[in-house]
């Protein structure tokens, strides 16, 4: 049994479709769009310049995520693989339990490793302190990656029972 969630598609390109239509805001207030409030009160050129470019580096980021493919993590027999977080995959016997949290409408995992900073590897104060490790923990939110939190939790007890009980 493997797992590798991928992001989603559908969802990021519509997203970036949004960011990019919401950069007409910003073509209205700076009156390249003309509009009523524009002819009566002026147009803001610097206000409309920044919200164009905000949105279009939302969409963009939006749209580099829909484009790429590549696993954002693998769970298999060796363990688990974070690229964002080890060079190489954590083995399970670091893996000393997990929580599942929920913010809003997502759902994040919280994995506790033995000896963080053997698996994961020195990091710089800040890094160390903003990233995975911080505190003997992995957090991973496959809220929006497919297949999601059901599929992981079902690797993980494949390979993990143990971690199920109690």
């Amino acid at each position: 049994m493997i797992y590798e969630p991928r992001h989603l598609r559908r969802f990021n390109f519509v997203m970036a479709g949004l960011c990019a239509a919401m950069s007409l805001i910003g073509f209205a207030a700076a009156g390249i769009i003309p509009t009523a409030s524009t002819r009566d009160h002026g147009a803001y050129p610097l206000a409309g310049a920044a919200i164009i470019l905000v949105c279009l580096a939302a969409a963009t980021l939006f749209l580099r995520r829909a484009l790429d493919q590549r696993p954002r993590m693998r769970m298999d027999g060796q363990g688990i693989f974070l690229p964002r977080f080890a060079p190489q995959a954590i083995p399970w016997d670091q893996v000393e339990g997990f929580r599942i949290g929920a913010y809003r409408n997502q759902r994040y995992i919280r994995f506790a490793l033995k000896d963080p900073d053997r698996v994961i590897g020195p990091r710089g104060g800040f890094k160390r302190a903003t990233t995975a490790g911080a505190y003997g923990q992995i957090g991973i939110n496959p809220s929006y990656w497919t297949p999601g939190m059901n599929a992981l939790l079902a690797t993980l007890r494949h390979y993990r029972p143990d971690l199920f009980q109690g």
